[in-house]
């Protein structure tokens, strides 16, 4: 019994004891081994639940916290002592190569859902270099408006019994059957997506001057002792032809470029717009650029590379800005010569047309009526145009073979340009005889087919453009960097605005009106007058309910990031017709000025 006579606490018998176990040398302990409570073991990372919680965290892959609580565990990849230490101002990672990095994860994230089809197309895609966060929207189901089995029933032929069909056999030309074409729903998803802007290290966030305006300069830029950072040209793959190589461009202007600039913009133009628009002959352009013959003049070539400069600003943003300079250098000669009275030549008719079209571009409205006054007074006078039937074609025998072979050529192409806009053409003519309000149809005697009326007319040449314009930018590249096609983009918009919410009309309105809209993004890339128009549609868009405010956000914001490389500021088209429907009625309301 205890001395101090209080009942103790009657103790249990003691347990079975446990075999002992080796410790775990990862444990931290501290000397005492008397059961006291261990120190957690040591981690030198924390996720980013128990960082921000300041909760333990046992460094796992998978941490007992998130696991507990059913979270995904992720860690940081830079710890915030790494962060601090870093100086103000600096980049730990490029943000453009971030951005990169990130869609390319949101693209195999998307891969792994979509269905195994369009993961191959999308795999196609990015093997032909596509961008990743293009092919993302495109994957995410982006709503072309148009399914795969509409467009096929849209690109049936049409039964022979339709206005259609005789327009065909009797007008194959302009009325040509199409070959069949069965696009997947990914593609026409994509063919919505303007094209990416290829922009150069030397373009981003330059503030250069004039005097430094293109990285092909021969002078070194003000920012830079030497030259080795300047932008490749293009690479073709195979040289249009060996004599490029001789060229030596200081002999033909002003403007500091190089040969290696100078090829690559040729060989583009001839690649591309050239068999369109062959003014001058290959053979005999070539010769006269090494000196072999006349057909070559200042005045020719700074108009050639006003207009083939745009084109190649898909490749390399800043040749706008040396297209710009070539383009007030061909004026200045173009006035001088006027006021010296210099005899006229088939050199000097090319440059002209050359200015036209670039003034078009530039939506130098003034500008191309006066040079299209000049180009007609001219041609006349060298008997390129409205030779009357008493003209003597022996007069010609005097001359050269090359020269009676230069006029026959640009004889052909000047009036090729003038004819050539065959849908543009019927649909202007057909577009005053379209039903209105209920008004009855008007027959169209010389047709054998019961609907033939000016509304099957018109609608047969707005199938023509549908598949000219879904073609042409789904099989061919050129698309992003020619400028003759716009016509067509411009004239389909319209038809589409029209058939915008009326009832009857097909429902593919809304797909190809987008895809005009993304061919003028495109565009705009090079051409500044793609901008007025795109913003025109906009407008005419908005006031239709075709399109609502944040699609034309987007668009707009889309335009400013594409137009930053361009040296002057945009100037909207004055003369430029963009409502045509209003322009039957009110033409001075419908040019682009009063619609932006």
């Amino acid at each position: 019994m205890p001395l101090d006579g209080h009942r103790q606490r009657p103790l249990l018998p003691r347990t079975a004891q446990q075999p002992p176990q080796e410790p775990n040398p990862t444990d931290g302990d501290d000397g005492n081994s008397n059961g006291r409570k261990r120190r957690r073991s040591y981690t030198s990372k924390a996720c980013n639940f128990c960082r921000d919680k300041k909760k333990a965290c046992d460094g796992q892959p998978d941490c007992s916290q998130c696991l507990r609580r059913g979270l995904k565990c992720e860690y940081r990849v830079v710890t915030n002592a790494i962060l601090k230490a870093i100086p103000a101002g600096f980049q730990l990672v490029d943000k453009q190569e971030s951005l990169g990095n990130a869609d390319a994860a949101d693209l195999l994230e998307i891969l792994k859902r979509v269905p195994e089809d369009e993961a191959l197309e999308g795999l196609q895609l990015l093997r032909t270099g596509n961008d990743p966060a293009l092919i993302c929207s495109a994957l995410r189901g982006y709503d072309a408006g148009l399914s795969s089995a509409a467009l096929n029933r849209a690109i049936l032929p049409p039964t022979q019994s339709s206005l259609e069909f005789e327009l065909m056999m009797r007008h194959p030309v302009a009325y040509p059957a199409w070959p069949s074409c069965q696009p997947s729903k990914l593609d026409l998803d994509f063919l919505l997506l303007p094209r990416e802007v290829l922009s150069s290290a030397s373009h981003s966030g330059s503030t250069e001057t004039a005097d430094s305006f293109s990285p092909y300069t021969r002078r070194p830029r003000r920012n830079s002792l030497n030259s080795t950072g300047r932008v490749g040209p293009r690479n073709p793959s195979t040289l249009y032809d060996n004599r490029l190589l001789s060229v030596d461009i200081t002999q033909w202007t002003d403007v500091p470029i190089t040969n290696e600039f100078s090829i690559a913009v040729l060989q583009l133009y001839l690649e591309t717009d050239y068999p369109m628009m062959p003014l001058i002959d290959v053979d005999l352009l070539l010769d006269g650029l090494l000196g072999k013959n006349e057909f070559c003049s200042r005045i020719l070539v700074s108009g050639l590379f006003a207009w083939a400069c745009q084109g190649y600003a898909a490749f390399e943003p800043e040749a706008t800005v040396v297209g710009h300079y070539f383009y007030v250098e061909a004026k200045e000669l173009w006035r001088r010569s006027k006021e010296a009275r210099v005899e006229e030549s088939i050199c000097t008719v090319a440059a002209v047309q050359y200015l036209l079209m670039t003034s078009v571009s530039l939506g130098a409205g003034a500008q191309y009526v006066e040079l299209l006054d000049d180009l007609l007074d001219m041609s006349k006078r060298l008997e390129l145009l409205n030779i009357g039937p008493s003209h003597d074609s022996r007069l010609n025998l005097d001359s050269s073979a090359n020269y009676r072979k230069a006029k026959s050529q640009i004889s052909w192409v000047l009036f090729a340009c003038l004819t050539i806009y065959h849908h543009l053409a019927i649909m202007d003519l057909f577009r005053p005889l379209l039903q209105h309000n209920g008004a009855p149809r008007q027959r169209l005697p010389n047709f054998a087919s019961e609907e033939s009326t000016p509304d099957a007319v018109y609608a047969a040449s707005v199938k023509q453009l549908k598949r000219i314009v879904l073609f042409y930018r789904h099989n061919h590249p050129e698309s992003s960097y020619s400028f003759f096609w716009h016509s067509a983009l411009l004239y389909l918009a319209n038809a589409m605005l029209a058939e915008a919410n009326v009832p009857g009309h097909a429902t593919d309105w809304r797909f190809y009106l987008r895809l005009c809209i993304a061919c003028y993004q495109t565009l705009y890339t090079g051409f500044p007058l793609a901008k007025g128009i795109t913003l025109s549609l906009l407008s005419m868009a908005l006031e239709k309910g075709a399109m609502d405010i944040p699609q034309t956000r987007a668009i707009r914001r889309d335009l400013e990031l594409r137009g930053k490389h361009h040296m002057i500021p945009d100037q909207v088209p004055v003369y430029w017709v963009v409502d045509l429907d209003l322009a039957v009625t009110d033409p001075f309301v419908a040019h682009a000025e009063n619609l932006v």
